[in-house]
């Protein structure tokens, strides 16, 4: 069981590692391109997809570290028996790794959908 705790553990960091990357690496030419698309005399479309992305990466480290800082906040629940504490342990790990994998996918989409390269982000 540690070992597949483990493995849970480093999946859910790895996502959102690499959340982390495509924002950094899709910020700039994501907004370059809304620029050049959106920003013309009486647009109406005043949505900036560089907010969707600060907003996914917000609630991924925000579920990620909650999840973590939970037990701290909560010791009541890990006191009660050793049997009940790794259930609530387990619970805590697949909510970081489901949520993370959620924003991750979000992150993804949002990109693919203006028009990222995702062939240059991986490129140097």
């Amino acid at each position: 069981m540690p070992n597949n705790a483990r493995r849970l553990d480093r999946a859910a960091f790895i996502a959102l590692l690499v959340l982390i990357y495509l924002v950094i690496r899709g910020w700039e030419p994501i907004r370059k391109a809304h620029l050049m698309t959106h920003n013309i005399l009486a647009s109406t479309n005043i949505h900036v997809p560089t907010s969707d992305l600060f907003l996914w990466t917000v609630c991924a480290l925000i579920f990620y570290y909650g999840t973590k800082m939970w037990a701290v906040f909560a010791p009541h629940v890990f006191q009660l028996s050793a049997e009940r504490a790794e259930i609530w342990r387990q619970r805590l790990r697949l909510v970081r790794l489901g949520t993370t994998l959620f924003f991750l996918g979000l992150t993804i989409f949002t990109l693919y959908r203006y028009g990222y390269n995702f062939s240059e982000a991986f490129s140097y």
